[in-house]
């Protein structure tokens, strides 16, 4: 092999070289990967959050559709003094 190196012009120095910056771009590589990863799993976690509270919303909108008006209105005027 070092002579099949050598052949070629190449130094062993900077096949070395070569060597080690490859290998810190695949370390700088596997934690770029782990950070988005963690970005990802974090992002569909909010997802799942946000569609349980939009499914819940629109199950509250739906029932307050049956109210009559007058209950619409009095939970209206109400709802500023009855915080959840």
């Amino acid at each position: 092999m070092q002579a099949h190196i050598e052949a070629h012009g190449l130094s062993p120095e900077l096949i070395e070289r070569a060597v080690e910056t490859l290998c810190e771009m695949v370390g700088w590589s596997s934690r770029r990967l782990e950070e988005l990863e963690k970005r990802l799993a974090d992002a569909v976690a909010a997802e799942r959050s946000a569609a349980n509270e939009a499914a819940g919303l629109r199950a509250e909108l739906d029932e307050r559709r049956g109210w009559g008006f007058m209950r619409r209105l009095r939970w209206a005027v109400s709802a500023g003094t009855n915080v959840r």
